[in-house]
């Protein structure tokens, strides 16, 4: 049961970091005019592939059949589940930069996309790597497993610490612009609407962890799972003002 917490978890990160690696700068890069600010996606696009990369060596020197991972991940419904909000603002994204190259759309029409796009990232940062650390780290504490914790962290630092702020300094910075503030006036509940549907597919993940038998030692439950999601989430309501369901010390 230890196991398999692990294992699924694993393979969400796995899946969540791949996204990002292959997603960010691609899906930014028709709108970035800032010079430092494409420099630090680019890096936050390196370090996503050495994720990626980390979480594939842990499987390949883990796993007795490293295939196994590719049809869990592949055929899981909660795993997919859980990526689809962040998923679908970053192919919007994509489609929308395609036709900002070829002069079908303006700038002005694309902003909103654009902005979404970002709020989506820093969702994915902040909030669902940010939650998904925490069954990892429960087990790794328990004994089990510690070669991996000891890549897991390193990762968690990146996300937290580098990522996460970078998504945060971004938006902050945006929205202090006519057109940032404009937009946001007008935006509001989609904001909101991102943020909260970021939330729920979290509680559904949590909830699904610890489904069909699976169990963490210590004192790591599902309650304390859903704690853990809205004290990071929190965080990301701070950012646009708005007062979450419930706050946590």
């Amino acid at each position: 049961e230890v196991r398999e917490v692990m294992v699924e978890n694993l393979a969400l990160q796995w899946e969540a970091d791949s996204v990002a690696a292959r997603a960010i700068v691609a899906a930014f890069a028709p709108f970035i005019t800032n010079s430092e600010y494409w420099a630090a996606l680019l890096k936050v696009s390196e370090i996503e592939v050495l994720h990626a990369l980390t979480y594939s060596e842990i499987v390949r020197v883990c796993m007795a059949n490293p295939n196994d991972i590719f049809a869990r991940i592949m055929q899981s419904e909660d795993i997919v589940g859980r990526m689809e909000p962040v998923v679908k603002a970053f192919n919007e994204l994509i489609e929308v930069g395609a036709k900002y190259r070829l002069k079908m759309l303006t700038k002005e029409e694309c902003y909103p996309v654009v902005m979404k796009a970002l709020v989506a990232l820093f969702c994915l940062e902040r909030l669902q790597f940010v939650d998904s650390f925490a069954a990892t780290f429960a087990v790794v504490e328990s004994g089990w497993f510690q070669g991996i914790g000891k890549l897991v962290q390193k990762i968690m630092q990146d996300e937290r610490f580098i990522h996460a702020e970078l998504g945060k300094y971004a938006i902050q910075v945006e929205l202090a612009t006519e057109r940032g503030g404009a937009w946001f006036a007008e935006n509001k509940q989609v904001v909101r609407d991102i943020i909260d549907s970021v939330v729920q597919v979290e509680y559904n993940w949590n909830k699904h962890l610890f489904s069909g038998g699976r169990k963490v030692p210590g004192v790591f439950t599902e309650a304390l799972g859903c704690e853990w999601i809205d004290y990071n989430a929190q965080d990301v309501y701070d950012v646009f003002g708005f007062e979450p369901a419930r706050r946590v010390k």
